[in-house]
Formats: C-alpha cells, sequence, structure tokens
C-alpha cells in the first residue's frame, strides 16, 4: 500500500511541476512569418496566390500554385511593428514589389501556424475586413 502512495505522490508533483516549468508549446513571441504559407483554395486563381514564401534575408515571394516553381511576385518586406496577445502575433508588414507597395495587418494563431492577414496598397488596415470591401483578407498554413 505504500508503495501505491508513493507513485501516486510522485506522479501528482510531476503533473503539478510540468506544466508551470516546461512550456508546452512555443510562446506567441516566438511565433515567426519565416516560412512558406499556402492555401488550396487560392490554387488557379488570379486573385490570390495559393503560396507565400517569407526567407530570413527580408525576401518575399508569391507563387501561382503551390507545388509550382514560377514565382507570380518577388519583393522584400519589413515587419515594421510587431505584437502579441493571447493566442496571437501580430504584425505590420510592408512588402514592395516591383509595381506596387503592400501594407499589411497580419496575425499569427494556432501555434503559429495559421496566417491571416488584411493587405492594402494605401495604408496599414486598421481591422480584418473579410468583406474584401476596403482591403484584401486571406488565410494561409503552414507549409511543412
Amino acid at each position: 500500500m505504500k508503495k501505491h502512495v508513493c507513485v501516486l505522490a510522485i506522479a501528482a508533483l510531476v503533473l503539478i511541476w510540468t506544466p508551470a516549468t516546461v512550456p508546452l508549446f512555443a510562446e506567441e513571441k516566438d511565433w515567426i512569418l519565416v516560412g512558406a504559407w499556402v492555401n488550396a483554395a487560392y490554387d488557379g486563381e488570379n486573385l490570390y496566390a495559393p503560396k507565400f514564401v517569407f526567407t530570413g534575408d527580408g525576401k518575399v515571394t508569391q507563387y501561382y500554385h503551390i507545388a509550382g516553381s514560377l514565382p507570380r511576385a518577388e519583393g522584400t518586406y519589413v515587419i515594421e511593428s510587431d505584437w502579441t496577445e493571447p493566442g496571437v502575433h501580430w504584425f505590420k508588414i510592408k512588402s514592395v514589389y516591383l509595381r506596387w507597395t503592400h501594407f499589411e495587418l497580419a496575425k499569427l494563431t494556432n501555434e503559429g501556424n495559421t496566417y491571416e492577414s488584411a493587405v492594402s496598397t494605401g495604408g496599414y488596415p486598421s481591422t480584418f475586413d473579410r468583406s474584401g470591401q476596403r482591403s484584401s483578407y486571406t488565410i494561409r498554413t503552414r507549409y511543412k
């Protein structure tokens, strides 16, 4: 009987100790934009690129197809500001392409694996306008 009580006590200590000292997921501040982001619903569509790739050296490339290698547009980006809320890492991103400049309000959610954004060419959107009347709203997931 003493053996069972001891095992239960150790198990309880491990359960109490683990969440407080070992992070289960990366914190919002550590969620990064760098990587490839995709949405299969945009593949073959003219309005939105189905794949975006942000590199660590400040380059951004949009692709016509998720599996394709033909760039739709190439440019540079700068994260002008970022902040976190519980479960969200927000970004203001300025991307410059050959013919236009995008001002993007973006957020990462879902442990940094979902990327939603609203884009405008006239300045940063203040909110996500999912109706598409004032800015272009898109959603993508991290491509692994």
